[in-house]
């Protein structure tokens, strides 16, 4: 585990603060001691003031200064309209809020439920502005030097007439310990032009070639430009009555044929299409027969929202989202990277499939016809969740018959069900 905070745990961490979770909740969640998410929390907060109030003193509130200036209408300094006048001619004058609230945890106004009206000066936490942070700080941390001039002065005595006489940086530690430094740092000094000495008197350095640092950072990717979790819930709290379908691949043996499922989140219903292998043409193959089979039109209607994991095959949504000509059909969004409960009912929706094909099946020899008969029985299998109704009885209220079709479903009494 490791003991600096991720960016990953710093978005979790935001997150918790902005639903109010406990301090010892936040803590678990991220697996890491209370004190240290507490003291990087206020480390890392950021302070907003908000320009548009014309005082923007933290000490509004209690300030009894009066006649600053001589615009004030009642003589008091907090009802100034005078833009930036605290500021310029008050000696009081403070951007540093002083609230319960940021004095003990959680020492920021997210989840504050009188942040809105608020006019003081304010913290935040957000874990993208903390994460450049606390980057910084780290790379200054390390790349300091711990030492003063008198020091400098003794170690070059020392080291540069050493090492102009060929002796190599490490055999002039071992000799001389009154140094205290570690090579690391030794050759930090020397690289940094702070002894006599170059980079080109050493014996070896010069032959080394300078290594390229690969940035450690997770590319962003077109594909999910205005296509994240957060604006699918966003269109999904703006609008009701959406078809949304959640979209999942389920493996057989590894490199070999495998299951594209598309489940509806209102009905339950789950739709399974045999593909040859979990690649990006053939679950654009499978969505064109879809738009073939069923019409552009039924399709706009019928698949308004499609949700998905950032798996490779899922990567060009635009040959999912658009027809031949190009008009637009449905919306495809992703979950957040490894959130795969964010789709939860799909996953969980496999477990019957798995019951008719263990993991580990090959699905080699199996054919759409195959596929359509575990279709028939899972979505005939009455659920708890929709008062013991199948999917298959709520999807053909819902939905339009041609959805059905795709897996040739129809209607089977529970005695004929098989889950084996």
């Amino acid at each position: 585990m490791s003991k600096h905070i991720t960016s990953y745990e710093m978005k979790v961490i935001e997150t918790n603060l902005d639903n109010n979770t406990s301090l010892k909740d936040i803590a678990a969640s991220v697996q890491k001691d209370p004190r240290a998410v507490s003291r990087h929390i206020k480390k890392y907060r950021t302070l907003f003031i908000d320009y548009r109030f014309r005082n923007n003193c933290a000490k509004q509130n209690t300030c009894e200064r009066k006649h600053l200036c001589d615009k004030c209408f009642n003589g008091r300094c907090r009802d100034c309209t005078f833009r930036n006048c605290s500021k310029l001619n008050c000696p009081d004058y403070s951007e540093i809020p002083n609230c319960d609230t940021l004095n003990k945890f959680p020492f920021v106004c997210n989840g504050c439920s009188k942040e809105s009206k608020c006019k003081l000066p304010k913290y935040f936490y957000d874990h993208e502005k903390a994460y450049v942070k606390s980057r910084e700080n780290l790379v200054n941390t390390r790349t300091h030097i711990y030492t003063n001039e008198i020091n400098l002065v003794a170690i070059d005595s020392i080291v540069s007439p050493l090492i102009k006489r060929g002796i190599s940086l490490e055999v002039i530690l071992s000799t001389h310990p009154e140094i205290g430094l570690s090579l690391a740092t030794l050759y930090t000094y020397i690289n940094n032009g702070l002894l006599s000495v170059k980079n080109i008197d050493l014996k070896r350095k010069v032959r080394y070639k300078k290594r390229v640092k690969k940035l450690n950072t997770q590319p962003t990717y077109n594909y999910l430009n205005n296509r994240y979790y957060e604006n699918f819930i966003q269109l999904v709290s703006q609008k009701s009555n959406l078809y949304i379908w959640e979209l999942d691949t389920i493996e057989g043996i590894k490199g070999g044929k495998a299951i594209m499922s598309l489940l509806n989140r209102t009905s339950n219903l789950q739709l399974f299409f045999l593909i040859n292998s979990i690649d990006q043409s053939e679950i654009i193959r499978v969505f064109d027969d879809i738009k073939l089979s069923i019409g552009d039109i039924e399709f706009k209607k019928n698949f308004q929202i499609i949700l998905t994991d950032r798996g490779k095959e899922f990567k060009d949504p635009l040959a999912i989202e658009l027809a031949k000509p190009g008009e637009k059909l449905c919306s495809v969004f992703y979950c957040d990277s490894r959130q795969s409960q964010q789709k939860g009912k799909c996953e969980k929706n496999h477990e019957h499939f798995r019951e008719k094909a263990p993991k580990g099946t090959s699905f080699e020899n199996y054919t759409q016809e195959k596929i359509n008969e575990i279709s028939l029985h899972v979505n005939n299998y009455p659920r708890i969740g929709l008062n013991m109704r199948s999917p298959y009885e709520i999807a053909s209220i819902l939905l339009n018959k041609n959805i059905l079709s795709l897996n040739h479903l129809h209607k089977i009494e529970i005695e004929d069900v098989n889950l084996k």
